[in-house]
């Protein structure tokens, strides 16, 4: 369920609601029933003009209870590929990743693991398990992504996780590389604001994109010549 949190940030602003709905120009109830929680739905132009006056993002004025991991698993996708609802394999220590994603002819496998700590032995596992399911399972076009979703001074960042999986892609984990063709790329990047408010679709090139355009490449796949 998503609760807003704009009676906390206006209280400590010391602002009331009538001079927040003034100076925004929005109707007072409308703005009074969100600062009460009694509300289900939340415009667009309402959360603009908020999230501006007050200079905060929306994933800082709404809030899911569910948590984060549910929240995101229940609100990411990938343009043009269909979630695999119950993915389990039993092949690879019952291999049971957050969210797996295929194309309408299954040729395409994209895996992502959503994490909110900075655990490094989760990190390296969740990717040793997909390397190791692609090469038992001879998948010919895989994609792996962690979304890192920390908070906090400790939080993870990006850097730091993607040159800990580099090493460990690079040292340990560099033969199954060299055996298969079929792990196209692997990537950390940070997890998008909005989805923790509602439904996020991505292209998988975006993806890659993003990973590129912040230092989160861990591998790609470069044909041989």
């Amino acid at each position: 369920m998503v609760k807003s949190k704009l009676k906390e940030i206006i209280d400590k602003k010391g602002l009331s609601i009538r001079k927040v709905a003034g100076d925004i120009e929005y109707r007072f109830e409308t703005v009074r029933r969100m600062y009460n929680n009694d509300t289900k739905h939340y415009p667009q132009d309402l959360l603009d003009k908020l999230c501006t006056y007050l200079d905060i993002e929306v994933g800082e004025l709404l809030v899911n209870k569910r948590g984060k991991d549910a929240t995101f698993k229940a609100n990411f996708k990938i343009e043009g590929m269909k979630r695999i609802e119950k993915f389990r394999s039993d092949s690879i220590d019952r291999y049971s990743p957050d969210l797996v994603f295929t194309d309408e002819q299954k040729n395409k496998l994209v895996i992502i693991e959503h994490s909110s700590t900075g655990d490094r032995k989760v990190h390296i596992g969740e990717m040793t398990q997909f390397v190791m399911y692609c090469k038992a399972k001879r998948v010919e076009d895989a994609y792996f992504f962690i979304f890192l979703d920390g908070a906090g001074a400790t939080a993870p960042t990006v850097e730091t996780v993607k040159k800990r999986l580099e090493y460990y892609a690079e040292n340990l984990l560099s033969g199954i590389f060299k055996e298969t063709n079929g792990i196209k790329f692997i990537g950390v990047l940070g997890c998008p604001e909005d989805v923790r408010v509602g439904e996020v679709t991505e292209k998988l090139g975006d993806l890659i994109k993003a990973c590129s355009d912040n230092g989160g490449i861990v591998y790609k796949w470069q044909e041989k010549k």
